[in-house]
């Protein structure tokens, strides 16, 4: 029996387990745990699982290609990606408590419809969510160590780079800085802990 996971809206939208995003509505799904659905035919582009795997919780969407024949990439488990030796890193709003998920080589940015962020925050009114550039750090893993690299703004039309810190230190745009479960990112003023699993 093939098993798949969805993610169920509030209002009541089913979406692949692995959408941040509602297909159907513009409501944010990537905090909700995805839920069991039986019997039922694949999507495309979804992954299949039996019985006995977890889901992989907290997978984002991927970007959609510009590419029209290009296609989704199956996901994998948690179990199956940390035997690989990618560890998944979480980066948790303290503000808000909500948790985004991020993988080796995608950007963060701020939720606009123009950003062209891999993981869009959204922006809390009176917190300074909307002081985060829309491509403002990249991460990436080699091995198993986690690293940040602020994003030169300037090439997107800023006159200036807003700020990244890790740990209270300064990161220079471009420069590459090592993080690790526990640290504390700040994007310029809004401070996310890192957690990886």
């Amino acid at each position: 029996m093939i098993t798949r996971y969805v993610r169920i809206c509030p209002n009541g939208h089913e979406n692949p387990d692995y959408d941040t995003r509602c297909g159907s509505c513009p409501e944010y799904i990537g905090d909700i745990e995805p839920q069991r659905k039986r019997d039922i035919p694949p999507i495309p582009g979804s992954r299949e699982v039996s019985d006995n795997q977890p889901p992989a919780t907290f997978v984002p969407e991927a970007k959609p290609q510009l590419d029209s024949s290009a296609t989704l990439k199956p996901q994998i488990s948690v179990t199956k990606r940390q035997e690989q030796g990618h560890q998944l890193l979480y980066l948790e709003m303290t503000i808000t408590g909500v948790k985004f998920p991020v993988r080796p080589g995608q950007v963060i940015g701020q939720e606009h419809p123009t950003s062209v962020a891999d993981v869009l925050l959204p922006n809390v009114p009176g917190t300074g969510t909307d002081y985060i550039h829309r491509r403002h750090c990249s991460f990436d893993v080699d091995g198993d160590q986690w690293y940040i690299t602020p994003l030169d703004q300037r090439p997107f039309g800023s006159d200036f780079t807003n700020p990244t810190y890790v740990n209270g230190a300064l990161v220079s745009p471009g420069a590459r800085a090592v993080v690790r479960s526990g640290d504390r990112l700040t994007l310029v003023n809004v401070t996310f802990v890192i957690n990886i699993f």
